[in-house]
């Protein structure tokens, strides 16, 4: 799976920040996605993109996808998991 900077910047560049757009315009649409600030005692769980190239059955691209997922491997049980965390980017 490609780093989010080489994703952005390879060969895939534009089909992929498309497909970034749309996941975003998509949690958008949905309400799944909401802004706040964080508190310095709030421990932030790392994030990342996965990226997916769906082919047509002749092996031709079909459509790039991308999820913004959060690394729940991270969370820490007693600390993290009392409540729900919800994804979050900063500096878009």
């Amino acid at each position: 799976m490609p780093s989010f900077s080489k994703s952005v910047s390879g060969d895939s560049s534009e089909q992929n920040t498309k497909a970034i757009k749309q996941d975003i315009s998509a949690h958008i649409h949905h309400n799944t996605w909401k802004t706040v600030l964080h508190r310095e005692a709030d421990n932030l769980i790392k994030s990342t993109w996965a990226y997916k190239l769906e082919r047509l059955p002749d092996e031709t691209s079909s459509k790039f996808k991308a999820r913004f997922c959060f690394r729940g491997d991270l969370q820490k049980k007693g600390i993290d998991c009392f409540e729900i965390k919800y994804p979050v980017v900063f500096g878009l």
